[in-house]
């Protein structure tokens, strides 16, 4: 009986910890563990390694992100405290003055938007699917980020599986995302289909190029630096999407971009 115990219960579990223990402290690829003895403690070995695996991919994205934003920061500091000592000078002009208030408004703003995004990236497990929230619900939000834009539902099926805060910072970067690319009109859908639900968003923007389709999920990638674009707002988006349990991909179309969220849900 000692020797069942053991070979079964006690040597699995002990390598269990051997393995846990050491991802803990440092990076570790989990190795497949030879006698993981009953059902129940492979089931358990599984839910460890799959843990190890996100708590280690987001441990990653956050370090480059900080890094990122570090170096990304640097620029718009270096030239605020440049235009704050120049400032200084009796001899400066009102125009020129009026220039590099201009300038640290403008790098200040940059400055904002790059803390914002980072945080919003790092909120991305808080925000899990904490109910559930209707189109409807949070148009009205959704519209007054960007007046310029009509923002209109088309096919709703119900609600999706996402908690208000998920799904604002979520529809808040497509939409930022479409009118920056010269759209005028976005839609939002909800179909619903057996076990999924799926949010499509679409615009009628210029649109993604065709060498660009692979891109534009990776983090710091952008067409729109010189404009002060980060490259983190469409990453941010997958993140959370992610987080929350569904995947996202784009729809190829004639005329401007949509993206496809997709989330499993229970039958009818």
């Amino acid at each position: 009986i000692g020797f069942v115990f053991w070979r079964f219960i006690t040597r699995p579990i002990h390598a269990l910890i051997r393995q846990t223990n050491a991802s803990a402290h440092q990076r570790w690829e989990w190795r497949a563990i030879d006698h993981l003895g009953t059902r129940e403690i492979e089931n358990l070995s599984k839910s460890f390694q799959d843990l190890t695996e996100r708590l280690q991919a987001q441990q990653d994205a956050l370090r480059s992100y900080t890094a990122h934003v570090t170096h990304e920061l640097k620029s718009p500091l270096t030239a605020t405290k440049g235009a704050a000592e120049l400032l200084r000078e009796a001899d400066m002009t009102e125009a020129q003055r009026l220039k590099f208030l201009d300038n640290i408004d403008r790098d200040i703003a940059r400055m904002e938007d790059l803390l914002h995004n980072m945080r919003a990236f790092s909120l991305a497990d808080q925000v899990l699917n904490r109910g559930q929230t209707g189109l409807l619900e949070i148009l009205d939000d959704i519209r007054a980020v960007d007046g310029s834009l009509n923002i209109k539902i088309g096919r709703n099926d119900g609600p999706l599986p996402l908690g208000k805060e998920a799904m604002m910072i979520i529809l808040t970067h497509l939409t930022q995302n479409a009118a920056e690319h010269a759209a005028t009109e976005v839609t939002l859908e909800c179909v619903r289909d057996h076990a999924e639900t799926k949010m499509i968003v679409a615009d009628n923007g210029s649109g993604i190029s065709a060498g660009n389709l692979d891109k534009i999920f990776t983090p710091f990638f952008t067409t729109r630096r010189e404009n002060g674009g980060t490259g983190m707002g469409l990453n941010i988006v997958k993140s959370v999407v992610e987080a929350s349990g569904g995947v996202i991909e784009i729809q190829t179309r004639k005329i401007g971009a949509a993206f496809c969220m997709t989330f499993r849900v229970g039958p009818h």
